[in-house]
Order: structure tokens, then sequence, then C-alpha cells
């Protein structure tokens, strides 16, 4: 997907015990040594991802890259092969790219406008990688704010304009306005260096729930059909502009969900169903 960024080093705690569970037992790892180092020059994370078994996940994650999209997006064409299910881009296989981005994407309804009094919170956007050298989860990107920009719905012209973003105790809120898409990017980290020869799965997810703009006003959610997609994109480097989809590609495309009163998780993946019955990295806390 089209994004902007801005470069700002992501802040890692240190010296916190981070545990990493695998199937043949736990591995103690001391992130005291700087958890946001690359692994290799290859492939550059922010810290071990804890991990366990997860059904409920699993579940969740096999059903966004599935099902058809709960309901449409508004102003996506048909013949964009993503206007009425997920798909995956370039999954696991990046090749002549060398750099990775998460993002995500709010739309209204098709047939739907928007409801005043109401905004979407956005929080955790966060991508997974499992590195096929160790075997491991890793944290590949978090951001617990998101940047972004109202951009026309079906992205001709890369069309944009600054949103009604507004800083929340989690995350940010937007509100979204006719014609327009709410596209948006990690607040808090650039792009990430990665080699295909170490990319043996992905996950990106975001966090969304539906809030008043003003809590005075009337509630009026109930009547918001406003959906939520997350996914990534592969670049051909950190510095790479943007001439018209020449110079980066996605890693899949999640499927549009209606997002609701309470906080939810919007997930795309590049696994296989085996690696779904294993154990997957546990989402933030919200």
């Amino acid at each position: 997907m089209r994004t902007f960024e801005k470069w700002l080093k992501p802040i890692t705690p240190s010296n916190t015990l981070l545990v990493v569970m695998l199937s043949s037992g736990l591995l103690a790892c001391n992130s005291s040594q700087h958890v946001n180092q690359t692994t290799s020059t290859q492939l550059e994370v922010e810290s071990p991802a804890l991990v366990s078994l997860q059904p409920a996940l699993a579940q969740r994650l096999s059903d966004d890259m599935s099902l058809p999209h709960q309901m449409l997006p508004s102003g996506v064409p048909s013949s964009y092969d993503w206007s009425h299910v997920p798909r995956l881009g370039y999954g696991n296989y990046p090749g002549e790219f060398s750099a990775f981005l998460t993002w995500g994407q709010a739309y209204l309804a098709a047939g739907s406008e928007p409801v005043d009094n109401v905004r979407i919170q956005i929080a955790h956007l966060t991508s997974y990688v499992l590195d096929s050298e160790d075997g491991l989860w890793y944290v590949l990107q978090s951001s617990a704010d998101v940047d972004g920009h109202y951009y026309r719905e079906d992205f001709v012209d890369d069309e944009n304009k600054m949103a009604d973003r507004r800083k929340e105790e989690l995350g940010s809120s937007v509100s979204l306005t006719a014609d327009y898409n709410f596209h948006f990017w990690p607040k808090s980290s650039g792009r990430k260096t990665i080699s295909e020869s170490r990319i043996a799965g992905v996950i990106s997810v975001v966090a969304a729930r539906l809030v008043l703009d003003d809590p005075e006003g009337p509630d009026n959610r109930d009547q918001a059909q406003y959906l939520m997609s997350v996914g990534s994109d592969y670049w051909l480097d950190k510095q790479a502009g943007w001439p018209q989809w020449t110079t980066n590609g996605d890693v899949g495309i999640g499927r549009f969900s209606r997002i609701n009163n309470d906080w939810q998780w919007f997930t795309m993946h590049t696994l296989s169903q085996q690696q779904l019955t294993e154990a997957l990295p546990i989402l933030p806390a919200l």
C-alpha cells in the first residue's frame, strides 16, 4: 500500500526477561543486550516475542485470510483483487525487496455514510516474523500509536489529505469522511530491514474499536458501518520513494471486518495451516 513515514527509533525496554516458548521447551532470553538490534544484517527486529498455543488467535488468523470480507469497502473497484476477499501478495518471498512496513486501512462499508459523533480508536499496529534461521518468533515492528492520512478510496493518483486524528490514552482515534479511507502506518517505527532467506512467516495485527467524539453527545455507534483491514508491505529499501508501486509490493491484505464498540484484533498472516496449530506470538494487552 502507499505510505508515508516518520523516521523515529522505537523505544524498547532494557533489562527485561523475555520468555520464548518453543514446542520443545522454554528458552529464556535477557533483553539487556539491545533487543532492538538486528539478529543479523538481514533481519532487523525489535525484540523476541512471547509465544503460546492460542486456538482462538489461530482461528482468527485463519478466518482473516480465508473468508470473504464481512462487508465490502466503499469505493474499491471490483477489478481490485482485494475488493471482495483477503489475499496474499508476496507472502514470505520478498525477492529483491529488502525493507518492511506494517499498515492498516479503515473504510466506510459500501453504501454507508459517516456517522456523527463516532470515531475509530486504533492501537498496537504490530508485525511479527518467524525467523527461518532459528525457528523463533520476533517482534518485527510495533507501534502503540499510528499516523496516517485520508486517501481516495481507490488510491488513484495517490490523492490524500490530512486526517482528523486525535491522540487517545491508548493510540489515536480518527473520524471517517465520505469518499476517503483512513490509511495508516506506525507512528514510532520506520521500515525494517528484511531478507527472504530469513522469513518463515509473518503476522500483522492492529486493534480497533468505536468511540464517541463527544462523550456527552448522542451514542450513534450502532449506526456506524465502519470496516478495518490490516496488511504490510515489502519495499525496495528503507529510503525508497513511491513511484507508482514500482518500489514496493504488499505481503498480504487481511479481511475487512466491521469495527464495533469493544476492542478487537484485525489480522493478516502468511502461515501454513500447520504453523497455525503451533505456538503463536502473544498480542499486546488492551
